[in-house]
């Protein structure tokens, strides 16, 4: 049994099958409702920022730098992480990805940007 589901997304109205882990869809589900916006829309925004990787990869890409821009110290404390050294965010300020959640802050219209 794969540990991956199949779905449809429609990506400038065009079908494509996409495969990622279930918990991707579900983080992926929620974002939308977070932007209120739909899957199809997201995926499209993703598609089009996500440069020369494949949309199951900026998918993932996107879902990690979604949640990580909503993480907070209160909630890593809470979930028992340890704690950020004082100078960890200007070290990993240079790394990262073109693909920010910033980017598609916009899709549902409802949210100031």
């Amino acid at each position: 049994m794969s540990t991956q589901i199949s779905r449809n997304v429609f990506i400038h109205g065009r079908r494509t099958s996409l495969r990622l882990e279930r918990t991707i869809w579900e983080a992926l589900e929620e974002a939308c409702l977070r932007e209120r916006t739909t899957l199809n829309a997201l995926c499209t925004q993703i598609k089009d920022l996500g440069g020369e990787r494949t949309l199951t990869a900026s998918l993932r890409v996107y879902v990690l730098d979604y949640y990580r821009a909503a993480a907070t110290q209160e909630g890593h404390e809470i979930a028992g992480h340890g704690a950020l050294p004082p100078d960890a965010h200007s070290s990993l300020g240079g790394r990262g990805t073109a693909l920010r959640p910033a980017k598609l802050r916009g899709l549902g219209g409802s949210r100031s940007g």
